[in-house]
């Protein structure tokens, strides 16, 4: 019975993180505080592809500060598109707002 309350949980949680207000203000998982302020800029992050490759640890420089996963070490390359790029009260505009 436990395991069909925690599904029951889980899918509560789930709908409620469907409306934009929770989670925006879902911040436990932030390591910072949130800044004071508004927002200034807009942008959004497209198209995203990640590739992970594991390296040998001692061919790393000695001053990187290395994370480990199950005691490999990985490096990591990430593409994206950045589109809609604006100011706040701005549209995007031509050109210059996808890159």
């Amino acid at each position: 019975m436990p395991l069909l309350q925690n599904v029951n949980c889980n899918t509560e949680r789930r709908q409620r993180m469907t409306n934009i207000e929770d989670i925006l203000s879902d911040i436990s998982h932030r390591p910072f505080k949130i800044p004071n302020g508004k927002w200034k800029y807009y942008q959004e992050w497209n198209n995203a592809l990640f590739f992970h490759w594991t390296i040998p640890f001692d061919i790393l420089p000695e001053h990187l500060n290395i994370d480990t996963f199950n005691g490999e070490c990985y490096v990591s390359l990430v593409a994206f598109t950045m589109e809609k790029i604006r100011p706040r009260f701005l549209p995007a505009i031509g050109i210059y707002f996808k890159f």
